[in-house]
């Protein structure tokens, strides 16, 4: 058959094949194809520009969130005191506590320790943990009741002193159910008049319970102690264990410092002058 009046090569009429670039193709046809090959380009390109966008998108949202976070926490750790203030006017229960906890009492030039000025007695003990523990300066020692409750810590004075704050270290990961729960604090002249000028509740305490002693009765107030300051003139200090954690018998208080306001005649007077720091100069910062 002849089939010359196709116009095709006489390799193609006899079935050679033909190289790929020289396959026939329609005008009409390859137009089509092209058309839809730029469409298809199109559409993947706008594809990848959205992606692309929407994770830019998402990178500055993070990067921002990052840089926000981290302005926020060295805001935070360049005022721990005023991060501590936010916290507490966030948290009302927290600021409205009778007592504050701290993890190392810090060095206050307006009060003086004066535990060292009493006589400590206690209402129970166990042998080697008694008043001794209380006072050595050593966390890791205590006092251990033998009793029931209450168990009481009772501190004379040999004469009348102001009294302002009382701190107690507990522990209570420690001590656990022989944790104080519930500290009653009590002033007076001798043990047969004391009365309660602070009572406290406590959960779970890690660390120093500084409790103020708060407006006294009026029968201890002196003339120079006013209420707001929470001062009182005492000549004994009890401090009663109410209460244990988890309804514990036997108590575990590890020190005890009793604070009282430095004697200044200058404050007394209005005058408050800044304190000497070098020994030679604080020699001559009195008149004896």
């Amino acid at each position: 058959m002849d089939m010359s009046w196709l116009g095709l090569p006489r390799s193609t009429r006899h079935g050679a094949a033909r190289p790929a670039s020289e396959v026939f193709v329609p005008t009409a046809l390859s137009t089509q194809l092209d058309a839809d090959e730029e469409v298809d380009l199109d559409e993947t390109e706008e594809d990848t520009g959205e992606e692309a966008q929407s994770t830019s998108e998402i990178k500055d949202q993070e990067d921002e969130t990052k840089s926000t976070g981290r302005r926020v926490s060295r805001r935070r750790s360049a005022n721990p005191e005023d991060a501590a203030e936010n916290d507490a006017e966030g948290d009302p229960e927290a600021s409205s506590l009778p007592y504050r906890i701290v993890e190392k009492l810090e060095h206050n030039e307006w009060l003086r320790e004066v535990g060292d000025e009493g006589v400590w007695t206690l209402s129970s003990a166990k042998p080697g943990n008694g008043a001794d523990q209380l006072r050595d300066g050593d966390p890791d020692t205590f006092w251990q009741s033998d009793g029931s409750h209450p168990h009481l810590i009772n501190v004379h004075f040999q004469k009348k002193l102001r009294l302002q704050e009382v701190a107690l270290y507990l522990d209570y990961r420690c001590d656990e159910s022989y944790t104080p729960a519930k500290i009653s604090i009590r002033v007076g002249t001798d043990l047969h008049d004391v009365e309660e000028v602070q009572c406290v509740e406590l959960d779970q305490p890690q660390g120093w319970v500084v409790i103020p002693i708060g407006a006294a009765p009026a029968s201890h107030m002196g003339p120079d102690a006013g209420a707001s300051l929470g001062v009182c003139r005492a000549h004994v200090l009890q401090i009663a264990i109410l209460q244990s954690h988890q309804n514990g018998r036997d108590t575990h208080v590890r020190q005890v410092k009793i604070f009282s306001p430095r004697e200044s005649a200058l404050r007394n007077y209005g005058l408050d002058l800044p304190k000497f720091t070098s020994n030679l100069y604080q020699m001559y910062s009195t008149i004896r």
